[in-house]
């Protein structure tokens, strides 16, 4: 489960890889309300481990893409090509947390906000990416 976890949150940090909004200047003391983040959000494009921008909405790669509902209750349900699951999460400034089992899965740092776009860094353990991701 924890696997699919992943894979999961790996494509949601996608999404917001190809959004329109820009990443480049995030300001670590942005925050936000637990209202900005509810929905459903869907990743649009990543950043591979060599620099290149990965859009998960052309065709070759949609089969890719991942979806999370994060819910005003604090919790969330995953689901797409990669598993389906469910957690909870917690946001902090601009820093949010998943949770699976009660232990942190998933952290999204450094997250900017644009009306229906996100874009920000996931980290699990010692690896992360650069993701985008679109509000449904």
């Amino acid at each position: 489960m924890k696997k699919i976890f992943s894979f999961l949150t790996i494509a949601l940090v996608a999404i917001c890889a190809f959004s329109f909004a820009s990443c480049s200047s995030d300001d670590d003391d942005e925050k936000f309300s637990t209202s900005d983040v509810v929905g459903t959000w869907v990743t649009t494009s990543v950043q591979t481990s060599d620099g290149i921008w990965v859009d998960l909405t052309n065709p070759l790669y949609a089969s890719q893409r991942a979806y999370a509902n994060f819910k005003s209750d604090g919790t969330y349900i995953g689901w797409g090509s990669l598993g389906n699951g469910t957690g909870t999460w917690k946001l902090k400034g601009n820093t949010l947390t998943t949770y699976v089992d009660g232990e942190v899965y998933i952290i999204y740092k450094n997250i900017t906000l644009n009306g229906n776009d996100m874009c920000g860094t996931m980290s699990q353990g010692s690896t992360s990416m650069n993701f985008k991701a679109k509000r449904q």
